[in-house]
């Protein structure tokens, strides 16, 4: 018979609240924008290459915040608790040319926004292994 300890429910409950919350975090609801009014925006972008091909992991970051995020297998990014007023994100991924554009965030449930990278030669340093 399996008992409570023989399962550890206390490490498995705290691990399926942290993946539950962070999977939120990618959808947000209603509920978490109305949480948010007056307050900051939820910022929520699209990231693909030049022929419309979703960009997974680009990094996204609000320029002079700890605001960021990186998409996900979709080219998608939910960055949450976005000051509201003037702001810059930045996108940066290897092979693409670095975006920054300026944004004006108001608050609660902001737009969709799709951003499209343009791919750049990229110079690598020559490595020698030994």
């Amino acid at each position: 018979m399996l008992s409570a300890s023989s399962c550890h429910i206390r490490r498995c409950v705290p691990a399926f609240v942290f993946l539950a919350s962070g999977i939120l975090s990618l959808y947000p609801s209603a509920s978490v924008a109305q949480s948010l009014q007056g307050q900051a925006a939820i910022v929520i972008a699209f990231v693909t290459d030049t022929s419309g091909k979703p960009l997974a992991g680009t990094d996204v970051q609000v320029v002079g915040t700890g605001v960021r995020g990186s998409t996900d297998d979709a080219g998608r990014v939910a960055l949450l608790a976005v000051p509201a007023g003037n702001a810059v994100l930045r996108l940066r991924r290897l092979g693409f040319a670095e975006m920054t554009i300026p944004i004006t965030v108001t608050a609660g449930m902001g737009p969709e926004t799709r951003y499209r990278m343009t791919p750049v030669a990229t110079d690598l340093k020559k490595v020698v292994v030994r």
